[in-house]
């Protein structure tokens, strides 16, 4: 939904408009805003985002107020194939600069993610200055937000990967992996690998030496996840490999009444709900345990 922008001043006890820009070219409407101190002179600016799905166009403006005039500090053209956006969050990319991160759907179960920040004197958007026909590389085909996923105060971007096993599967039935990425000012840099648990609202830290090694069954039904060490040319009921660590979540009534007769250990709880490990018949390969399971399971962070 498109908004109108009006800007009022207070002045001899009444609120005056005052839409003067220094130039023709400023926002009169928008979609959503962000403010900060884009540019670092002290002063906090307005990021105006504007987009027009039916046109195919999508921009971004900053201003600035003074006490005499709107000022417009910069502008940037972005994707104008992004139908919405998913989220607009405000976070911070290299040097620790103010940066607007924009997670945009191009299809019903594909996004996209914009970065627009101040760098060199101008509005940058690294990602836009790319052929019509392109996308940038932050592309991906199943529907997860960027977020600060390691807690550190830096939004990262997810990149998916199909994970072993499930390369030939419908769309609807693959299974991925998340790549976390940071921009650096010149291209994404991985920070970490890890299974996205969104239903459960849980992120669980695949070391390095299993990120090409392990895949997953996923069982909403019971509300547990199984990882598996991937043996290629398996077929039958172990065609994923060998089973090392099995998650489930419990109310804590249902942890009450069942714990005694489970193997699952208790990795953390919250509110009324207990999230716990069984180790299975690869979990020594895996080098997986109690105490490793907790040091790589994490809540996802909630939404600004």
């Amino acid at each position: 939904n498109t908004k109108v922008l009006s800007i009022f001043s207070l002045k001899d006890r009444r609120l005056v408009l005052r839409n003067a820009y220094e130039n023709e070219d400023a926002v009169d409407s928008y979609t959503q805003y962000k403010i900060a101190d884009y540019d670092a002179d002290g002063m906090e600016e307005v990021m105006f985002l504007l987009l027009n799905s039916s046109a195919k166009t999508a921009g971004a403006k900053a201003i600035s107020l003074t006490e005499e005039r709107v000022l417009q500090k910069g502008s940037v053209t972005l994707n104008g194939n992004v139908s919405s956006w998913a989220q607009v969050r405000l976070g911070t990319v290299f040097d620790n600069r103010p940066c607007v991160f924009l997670d945009g759907y191009i299809e019903k179960d594909q996004l996209i993610t914009e970065l627009i920040f101040w760098d060199k004197g101008t509005l940058s958007a690294p990602f836009s200055n790319l052929a019509e026909e392109e996308y940038p590389p932050t592309l991906r085909e199943t529907p997860i937000l960027s977020m600060d996923i390691d807690g550190d105060g830096t939004v990262e971007i997810p990149i998916p990967k199909i994970l072993p096993g499930y390369e030939n599967s419908l769309p609807e039935e693959k299974k991925h992996r998340a790549d976390w990425y940071r921009y650096d000012g010149e291209k994404l840099t991985k920070v970490m690998s890890g299974i996205l648990n969104a239903r459960e609202n849980y992120f669980f830290r695949l070391p390095w030496p299993l990120e090409d090694r392990v895949t997953i069954e996923s069982h909403a039904a019971n509300r547990t996840m199984v990882f598996y060490l991937y043996r290629p040319n398996r077929v039958g009921s172990t065609r994923l490999g060998d089973p090392f660590m099995r998650i489930g979540v419990f109310t804590q009534a249902e942890w009450k009444e069942l714990a005694e007769f489970l193997n699952y250990e208790i990795i953390t709880t919250k509110g009324d709900f207990v999230y716990a490990a069984e180790f299975l018949s690869a979990a020594q390969e895996a080098g997986m345990d109690l105490k490793t399971a907790k040091e790589l399971f994490s809540f996802l962070p909630s939404t600004p």
